[in-house]
């Protein structure tokens, strides 16, 4: 359901407007909205339904968030691990999660616990199809994510982020961070985090770009070219102090 007004609404009325950049790379709506169309497709095809569960391991990469749209647009429930947790650590969530499948990064702890389907991304392809897209989901109450609390209280527990609750966030991050046509969101917070991750909608509703980096450094934030320079920047976790930092000798520049 989310699919529809986010990525699908900006692939609509936004399509040659750049959506997503990293690493010296642009796309647009268009060929973002295509892309996730054909990871889709794959999902289906390696047996993913709406209702399964996918984790994913990933640093803040376009990659990372490809998939969510992918699972958002099949009705499939992505699981977000930490990318701080340890082996132990994520053991038990993928313990407690029992997703179907599991995509990671090679750079990350490898869990232990096995799953059905594992692939490793930047070492294995997705072999995306180049078949016809099969229909979105349109349900408010469908589970999009299964979002993991830290556990500092005791063992994570699995908090469950429905599309309603997404499209919600994306009229108040509106609110509170407002958005227009041409701005940029970098993704400095990751994106495991409940902080960021509504943000993945937030900007595409509006037609705005993203940019993703691994993680946050104050001299990356602010000599780099490109549509960072003017950006909204939201973050959380340990680097705060050192990105409330940074964004406020950016604006000073």
């Amino acid at each position: 359901m989310i699919y529809v007004h986010s990525l699908g609404r900006a692939a609509r009325y936004f399509p040659e407007r750049t959506a997503l950049a990293a690493n010296g790379t642009r796309s647009t709506f268009r060929e973002l909205h295509d892309r996730v169309g054909r990871i889709a497709a794959t999902l289906t095809k390696h047996g993913f339904k709406a209702g399964d569960r996918l984790a994913i391991l990933l640093p803040n990469e376009p990659d990372y968030i490809q998939l969510v749209y992918a699972c958002a647009w099949l009705g499939v429930i992505a699981v977000p691990l930490n990318t701080r947790l340890s082996v132990k650590e994520i053991d038990g969530i993928l313990s407690d999660a029992d997703p179907r499948g599991l995509i990671r990064h090679s750079s990350l702890p490898v869990p232990t616990v096995q799953v059905s389907w594992h692939v490793v991304l930047d070492h294995d392809s997705l072999d995306l199809q180049s078949d016809s897209s099969p229909d979105p989901i349109y349900d408010p109450n469908a589970i999009l994510a299964l979002i993991y609390t830290s556990g500092t209280t005791g063992r994570p527990k699995g908090v469950e982020i429905r599309h309603a609750n997404i499209l919600e966030n994306v009229y108040h991050t509106n609110f509170w961070f407002p958005l227009e046509e041409g701005a940029v969101h970098l993704h400095a917070a990751p994106i495991f985090h409940i902080a960021d991750f509504p943000f993945m909608f937030a900007a595409p509703a509006f037609g705005a770009c993203q940019v993703t980096i691994p993680k946050f450094n104050p001299q990356t934030f602010l000599l780099r070219d490109g549509p960072a320079r003017r950006c909204h920047a939201h973050c959380a976790g340990a680097d705060d102090d050192q990105s409330a930092d940074a964004v406020s000798g950016a604006a000073k520049v």
